[in-house]
């Protein structure tokens, strides 16, 4: 059964298997708004384009005017954690503001800009008041002091998601956004270790790769990834379970307090499957599948978590402080399903 109303952002990518607004349609009810970067600028995200540039703002045009009709807000990203010499120069200033009048000439202004930039921020509320300027999950805001110091750029945050599954915490950032006129979101299906320590370099990397020739990249067998480094053998399989994501089945615990919630769907294997469960709120097949995870050694079946796994606290306290209890181990037990193929041991050496 679909939840009635809109509450869930979900990422725009132009090679989606059937189109965009034919995996978005059937979930209507449920789509809030649509987030999305600008073709040939640079992203938080590694944009791989099959067609020209200028193909590519057609597709999304055409895609983003069917939004707007069924009542989609537009989201536009400038989130990337890096924008080399450009950061704080009139150039990346006209860079943005020549995208935003080119969405404007198509009738597509949006209605927010989610960014990682206070220069980006303040130009634009400068120039576009009316626009509501969105703090992006890359700024990994931990505290409503942090929230409090941009308070007069932004308008609504993406609270850092090493701490979104603690409701206590989650409360607090609510009572304080609404205090000051804010708003909250959350990103609900991330398959980031929970306070990674190279998540702000990979985030660079990522915006980097676009202009990294492929004989300048070393070739070593070792992930740059550390989650995937990590998370893909059986001795450390616990580590998915304290991650941050949050199952289909237990929104309803976390939507009290949350503006919009963000899906990870962009460039990930299976989009429609993600939407789909978060849409109808459940999914009875493997979790894997709606983080964007592929994993050649075990599955997750989603199904068999025990129906305490919020409010026993081993979802919403435990990870944020781990001690190595045992109440993961206990949990991943019953969820994790073997795959009939020999299973790496977990090393980190090279």
């Amino acid at each position: 059964m679909l939840v009635p109303y809109r509450k869930y952002a979900v990422g725009y990518d132009w090679d989606i298997k059937g189109g965009f607004t034919a995996m978005v349609k059937p979930y209507l009810p449920t789509v809030k708004e649509v987030f999305f970067s600008w073709p040939g600028m640079v992203s938080g995200r590694v944009v791989h384009l099959e067609k020209s540039i200028a193909e590519s703002i057609e597709q999304l045009a055409t895609d983003l005017v069917w939004c707007r009709k069924n009542g989609v807000e537009l989201d536009l990203l400038f989130n990337a954690n890096c924008y080399g010499e450009d950061a704080f120069t009139e150039n990346l200033r006209f860079q943005v503001y020549d995208v935003m009048e080119e969405l404007g000439r198509r009738n597509l202004f949006p209605e927010i800009v989610t960014t990682t930039s206070q220069f980006i921020a303040k130009v634009l509320k400068v120039r576009y008041p009316q626009v509501e300027i969105r703090a992006s999950v890359n700024m990994k805001l931990e505290s409503t002091k942090a929230m409090e110091y941009i308070s007069d750029i932004f308008d609504s945050f993406y609270i850092c998601r090493d701490i979104q599954r603690d409701r206590r915490v989650l409360a607090h950032f609510s009572e304080w956004c609404k205090a000051h006129g804010k708003k909250l979101c959350l990103l609900v299906n991330s398959a980031c270790l929970r306070c990674c320590p190279v998540q702000i370099w990979h985030d660079n990397y990522l915006c980097h790769k676009p202009w990294m020739a492929e004989e300048q990249e070393f070739i070593l067998h070792y992930p740059y990834r550390l989650c995937g480094r990590i998370t893909n053998t059986i001795e450390a399989a616990a580590e998915i379970l304290r991650m941050s994501w949050i199952r289909p089945e237990d929104i309803h615990f976390y939507e009290p307090y949350i503006s919009a919630m963000k899906l990870a769907t962009r460039s990930t294997p299976h989009p429609e499957l993600m939407l789909k469960a978060y849409a109808e709120g459940h999914w009875d097949g493997n979790l894997l599948a709606i983080l964007g995870v592929e994993n050649a050694h075990f599955t997750i079946d989603n199904a068999s978590f025990p129906a305490d796994w919020v409010e026993s606290g081993i979802a919403q306290n435990c990870a944020i402080n781990c001690t190595d209890c045992g109440k993961c181990q206990k949990v991943l037990e019953r969820v994790l399903r073997k795959r009939n193929v020999q299973l790496p041991k977990y090393s980190l050496s090279i």
